[in-house]
């Protein structure tokens, strides 16, 4: 799952793939804290290039912090 704020770059796509992600800004969800999200499936190879700048206890505060910084 990726959400974006409307007027990002990606959000009129109605796909994206993993390397479409490469170099963004990512809010994370703490791993184990919430089952339907996907994150630590991303391929490694992906993985491995992204620093999450925050992350959220579960995927409502993940949301309002993509809101609220931007990202």
């Amino acid at each position: 799952m990726v959400i974006l704020p409307s007027d990002h770059r990606l959000a009129a796509r109605n796909a994206i793939s993993p390397q479409d992600l490469v170099g963004e800004t990512f809010v994370t969800v703490r791993y184990g804290s919430c089952t339907a999200w996907g994150d630590r499936q991303l391929p490694e190879a992906v993985w491995n290039q992204i620093t999450p700048a925050h992350e959220a206890d579960h995927v409502t505060m993940a949301m309002s912090l993509i809101v609220s910084t931007a990202v």
